[in-house]
């Protein structure tokens, strides 16, 4: 349910073509700017936040860690500095 209006002045040609899909189309001149307002800035950001989800949690993402020695090793020297402080 839309609640907000908005007021979008056209060059006379710009209007007839849209009066012309829209008849077209057998839809209002609104309907047709909704449409086109939300595939062009609306389902695209949906559409790269998808994406990006689908590449975070790929399967075939590449994800790479240091050897568990000098993991291991560093988690020791976090602790012991930790000790120390306290």
């Amino acid at each position: 349910m839309q609640t907000k209006r908005l007021g979008v002045l056209f060059k006379q040609s710009e209007f007839e073509l849209l009066k012309e899909k829209a008849k077209e189309e057998r839809k209002s001149i609104a309907e047709l700017i909704r449409t086109a307002v939300e595939e062009k800035y609306l389902l695209s950001t949906k559409r790269e936040k998808m994406n990006a989800l689908n590449r975070l949690f790929s399967p075939d993402r590449e994800v790479s860690f240091p050897p568990w020695e000098e993991l291991k090793s560093g988690l020791i020297e976090e602790v012991n500095r930790e000790v120390e402080t306290h």
